[in-house]
């Protein structure tokens, strides 16, 4: 995880330290059906997204921080785990909101009014969001 760390430190020009102790957790329990890939994408994600010098379970997907089922195509589908005791439902509602946002930008090739029109949000509530998460796209 180190090593990841460190390349995407260099490629987002940041200075991330390590992991929270709730991401850290998050990681030993998920089930990774993409293997180091998959961690390596949630590492780089983190570094892009984290504005701490810690990785906080905030810049990681839903999936992994609730330790959902990762095959499913769609959150609204993904078993909820509120037996932890530790569920917030804005916490799960904005990580959702980012996975999609990013996907779709993804998908535009991070044109935003593209994203805009896919998702059937108005431009202005997208940029809003954008901000929001602190994404990084071409306008």
């Amino acid at each position: 995880m180190q090593h990841f760390l460190q390349r995407y430190n260099q490629k987002f020009a940041k200075n991330i330290q390590g992991f929270e102790k709730k991401v850290l957790e998050c990681f030993t329990s998920y089930r990774w059906p993409g293997n180091v890939r998959e961690l390596e994408n949630f590492i780089e994600r983190g570094v892009a997204l984290e504005k701490a010098t810690v990785i906080t379970a905030s810049s990681l997907p839903a999936e992994v921080i609730y330790n959902m089922d990762p095959g499913q195509d769609s959150g609204a589908d993904w078993p909820v785990r509120l037996d932890a005791g530790d569920f917030n439902f804005n916490q799960y509602l904005d990580n959702l909101s980012k996975g999609i946002i990013i996907k779709a930008l993804q998908l535009s090739n991070g044109n935003v009014k593209k994203t805009a029109q896919l998702l059937q949000l108005n431009y202005r509530s997208l940029r809003y969001l954008i901000e929001k998460y602190k994404l990084k796209f071409r306008a």
